[in-house]
């Protein structure tokens, strides 16, 4: 509102009809991911699989598996084509090893983890008011959620290990409940939730 002449203070409807406009074309705070895997698995959005070229036959067996007791991706992407492409509204599931899934590891930075695979082990950053990470030492392999780097408001599903094979075993023994979970073989050796009020996400 704006001082009129001799009136006092008075509307001027124009520039509030102007403001509330520009509200209501603005995202949507809640169009941001921050959910689980439980919530990535629930994403109804479509989704694409990202798997390498050729993968070995755990992968393939765990892949498998994974479509039929969890979810159906609707295009499967070799990491080249999913390279060439800007993937907006769509989910993504992405596995394999980071030396054979070109996409994970050319956007493993973008994906904002707190944790990178490390020689012996997995390198976790930091929790929220502490100053050193920790390491699950190990040929461990990993089941997390991100956020898409192409779509804010997309999920990432990750299923990744220094190791070809590791892949698999994340793919095949993931429960689902929490943001991550680490395997040394079929075994979880640390899950948590994430702390996402602020990217990088931190480890709880």
């Amino acid at each position: 509102f704006e001082k009129a002449p001799g009136r006092g203070l008075a509307f001027e409807y124009p520039r509030l009809v102007s403001v509330f406009t520009a509200l209501a074309s603005s995202e949507p705070a809640g169009s941001i991911f921050s959910g689980g895997i439980a919530e990535a698995l629930a994403d109804p959005a479509p989704c694409v699989l990202i798997l390498p070229e050729k993968p070995g036959p755990a992968l393939r067996s765990a892949v498998d598996a994974f479509a039929r007791a969890r979810r159906i991706c609707d295009e499967v992407l070799t990491p080249e084509a999913a390279a060439a492409r800007r993937l907006t509204g769509v989910g993504i599931v992405a596995a394999g090893g980071l030396e054979e899934n070109a996409w994970l590891r050319a956007r493993w930075k973008d994906l904002l983890l707190p944790l990178t695979f490390a020689p012996g082990g997995l390198a976790f950053g930091p929790r929220p008011g502490e100053k050193l990470g920790s390491v699950v030492p190990g040929r461990v392999s990993l089941a997390s959620v991100a956020r898409s780097p192409d779509d804010p408001a997309r999920p990432v599903l990750v299923f990744t290990a220094a190791e070809p094979d590791g892949a698999a075993l994340a793919l095949a023994s993931f429960s689902g409940r929490f943001d991550f979970e680490v395997f040394e073989g079929t075994t979880a050796v640390k899950s948590g939730l994430y702390e996402k009020s602020r990217v990088p996400w931190r480890p709880k």
